[in-house]
């Protein structure tokens, strides 16, 4: 592998040929930060990009508050070989890729993933802030943000924060919370969201082998065709899936539809990070095409993932704010009191009270940050709420 060094001096030499692009292409990077502001113990950050095609070069500064982020490792990486090169002490990360040859251009989907930055968290008051994509000119030697085409030209960038996907055409893919305990199996459900004649798709499960044992997919959707096929073996902590419709005519599937689903063996209860995510851990990463071989963004933020709390939902009533920093409101709809019960996402009880108003505030200030499940109940029902402490 090349030294930093080296390829800041094939940049330097790269860079001699660029006097100006003739068709001013326009590469946007994002940086998905939103994590940031409920990371506990670690976090890792999405870097992805669009219009990222036929690229030689390209350097990638990341700033980071060194003081409440511990660097951990790049992750997720579309171009094996590339290089990072991390300073604690200044919060800086210069990444390069580059095609030294200039016969094998870089190219990705569109809002595909360039890699994932990850951090060990040493203070958890941080927000979307806290990593970013920044020219690193006050800590030798300097490093901005540049990307070269084929031909030599430098491409015009822009830099946003959020979630490249957003900007484009979505397909859902979502798991459900299925509460879970020690020694028990748990399915969790793979659902779909705005599947409307879709050709092909691949992405991965990724779990904590320490706090799950996978066991079997099952309950496959007979509508997509699929099967266990499409589900590799898992034996890292990551189960790999791809599909693709023969027919060549797209397949579509109602709303929050079951794709399949995937069981565990409890090891130990989860702690507040997630013990199973969709991810990108795949050698070509996430992708998704519709019939005419478009491709679109993945999202994770269904609204209609199962909960596994079905039972609880019997009365609709309202909570604010959510997210919640100190104090929640609630409404229950019938006059006179409830009882509340808050739980982690362990199913653990963590405050709890009888006979409160059907209207009241609710002091959350010893939660810590994190997931939590309050349960309000009186004599003629009950109902369920998820809510995120900040």
């Amino acid at each position: 592998m090349k030294s930093l060094g080296s390829l800041l001096l094939l940049y330097v030499s790269l860079s001699s040929f660029v006097l100006s692009t003739p068709d001013d292409g326009v590469v946007d990077l994002y940086i998905d930060s939103y994590d940031l502001i409920f990371a506990e113990e670690s976090v890792c950050i999405p870097v992805t990009a669009d219009d990222f095609e036929a690229v030689s070069f390209a350097q990638i500064p990341l700033r980071f508050d060194q003081e409440k982020l511990q660097f951990n490792s790049i992750i997720n990486e579309y171009f094996p070989g590339s290089v990072n090169v991390p300073d604690q002490n200044a919060g800086t990360i210069r990444y390069i890729m580059q095609d030294p040859t200039l016969e094998s251009p870089l190219t990705i989907p569109d809002c595909g993933t360039l890699f994932d930055v990850c951090f060990d968290v040493a203070d958890t008051a941080l927000d979307e802030s806290s990593v970013r994509l920044e020219d690193i000119e006050d800590v030798p030697p300097p490093f901005i943000l540049s990307i070269l085409s084929q031909d030599g030209y430098e491409l015009s960038t822009e830099v946003n924060v959020g979630n490249c996907n957003a900007n484009l055409d979505s397909v859902f893919f979502c798991l459900d919370e299925p509460m879970m305990a020690i020694g028990s199996e748990v399915c969790f459900n793979l659902t779909t969201q705005q599947f409307s004649l879709i050709q092909s798709f691949q992405f991965a499960i990724d779990y904590d082998i320490d706090e799950l044992l996978y066991l079997e997919t099952n309950a496959f959707n007979t509508d997509m065709g699929i099967t266990a096929s499409n589900f590799n073996t898992p034996d890292t902590g990551s189960i790999r899936i791809s599909w693709f419709d023969q027919t060549g005519q797209g397949i579509s599937v109602e709303d929050c539809a079951t794709v399949a689903q995937v069981c565990f063996e409890v090891l130990q209860v989860p702690d507040a990070s997630p013990a199973i995510m969709i991810s990108n851990n795949l050698p070509n990463g996430i992708e998704v095409t519709d019939s005419d071989n478009t491709f679109l963004g993945l999202g994770t933020g269904c609204n209609c993932v199962l909960d596994n709390l079905s039972e609880w939902n019997e009365v609709e009533f309202s909570i604010s704010p959510n997210p919640v920093k100190n104090y929640i409101q609630i409404d229950w709809p019938r006059k006179g009191f409830v009882d509340y019960t808050i739980l982690d996402m362990r199913g653990h009880q963590v405050l709890a009270n009888q006979s409160i108003l059907n209207s009241a505030k609710i002091n959350l200030e010893s939660l810590p940050v994190g997931v939590y499940i309050i349960q309000l109940e009186d004599s003629q029902g009950k109902g369920s709420k998820k809510f995120v402490k900040y």
